[in-house]
């Protein structure tokens, strides 16, 4: 027997609610394999932030023969997201279906087309066309069909999507039961491109990276290892209304970074090849931090975990420093730090020195200029920090 349903005003299911909703369908066959078929639209729909200009849905489910599924919406807003237009659609019998999902949305447009077959619970197929497009990001495609299966676990990939010389793989699965599993996301050629609109105003980031990351949820806890590494680039920063050869920069070799989180605990390390200074000597930073025994989701307060690190560095190249405090310019000199760290997270201890020889800037508002600047900064066990400067 078909079903109707009309609400032609939602205010009368829910204050507030606007919009109208209709749907019609049946349910036929043997009680264990029925056939369902039916439809259902709706226009106008609006409940306080949320807005929907229509959606559409037909299907006719056949277990024993071929099936479709057709979902698409229109005009959805929430916020400042907004979806133009949405499908959804599948046809085919269950052992040998495709599905595809198109959306066109104000962050971007998607284009995914999966084929599979789902028996004894479990759905198992793969990706053959994905396509993502956005202003902020570009074009990304893959490159590949990717292995795509649903159960009693998850298992996805290796997926690789790619844009110019850009590429980025991911891989995971994952145990729903025992709630274990882990995955890699890989990356090369990566354009600093698409950080510069993240940085704040007058920021521009040049040059690529490459990078691995895996990580892991075994036995109530959590692993992660990433290495990322950058080829040559710069940071550069202009402040409203300069010219193009009034912006400061820091130019790189290389930058690099190194995080592990496991059963040792937690170890980090930095460090930046900033290349040669004026007299042909190298500039750099190394840091370094390890908290042994840090487990997430920790079973004990961090405050008493045992920390050490340090900081090593040298640097002439000391123009980036207007970006940090505006009120300067021309700056020169000499930068040099070893400090070093000891104690625990909640009791941290300090050592070592701080170091600017043959510093010279000029305030800006004032219009002062000082020269010969040396100042050092030293700190001695119990965080005890004495300076000494002249000018």
């Amino acid at each position: 027997k078909r079903q109707v349903l009309a609400v032609p005003d939602l205010s009368t299911v829910e204050a507030g609610m606007e919009g109208a909703v209709a749907a019609s369908g049946r349910v036929e066959g043997p009680r264990g394999t029925p056939r369902v078929k039916g439809a259902a639209t709706a226009g106008k729909v609006a409940y306080g932030a949320v807005k929907l200009g229509s959606a559409s849905l037909d299907v006719d489910v056949d277990p024993d023969a071929h099936s479709r599924l057709k979902i698409g919406l229109s005009g959805l807003t929430a916020g400042e997201y907004s979806v133009g237009s949405a499908s959804l659609a599948a046809s085919g019998p269950l052992n040998a279906h495709a599905l595809s999902l198109v959306v066109n949305s104000s962050h971007g447009d998607m284009d995914l087309r999966l084929s599979g077959s789902f028996r004894e619970g479990s759905w198992a197929g793969s990706a053959h066309r994905m396509e993502i497009a956005s202003k902020e990001f570009g074009r990304w495609a893959l490159s590949e069909p990717a292995p795509l299966s649903v159960g009693d676990a998850l298992s996805a990939g290796p997926a690789c999507l790619i844009s110019g010389d850009g590429k980025v793989c991911l891989q995971t699965r994952w145990k729903w039961k025992d709630g274990e599993g882990g995955g890699s996301l890989l990356w090369t050629g990566i354009s600093s491109d698409l950080l510069t609109g993240k940085l704040p105003a007058g920021f521009h980031l040049e040059g690529s990276s490459q990078g691995n990351v895996r990580f892991g949820f075994d036995n109530g806890t959590a692993s992660f290892a990433g290495l990322v590494e950058t080829s040559p680039g710069s940071l550069s920063y202009s402040r409203p209304g300069e010219k193009e050869d009034e912006k400061v920069s820091l130019t790189y070799d290389r930058l690099g970074a190194d995080v592990k989180l496991d059963g040792a605990g937690l170890r980090v390390r930095v460090e930046g090849d900033l290349g040669k200074d004026r007299s042909r000597e190298d500039q750099f930073f190394v840091g370094a931090l390890e908290v042994p025994g840090l487990e997430i989701p920790a079973d004990a307060p961090l405050e008493g975990l045992r920390v050490s690190g340090l900081v090593t560095a040298r640097f002439a190249n000391l123009d980036i420093l207007e970006i940090f405090v505006p009120e300067i310019s021309q700056v020169q000199g000499l930068i040099t730090a070893d400090l070093k760290l000891d104690g625990t997270i909640g009791t941290p201890d300090f050592g070592g020195h701080l170091s600017l020889t043959e510093g010279a800037f000029k305030l800006i508002s004032p219009g002062i200029a000082l020269e010969q600047v040396d100042l050092t900064a030293r700190v001695s066990r119990g965080n005890d920090m004495k300076i000494r400067g002249s000018a």
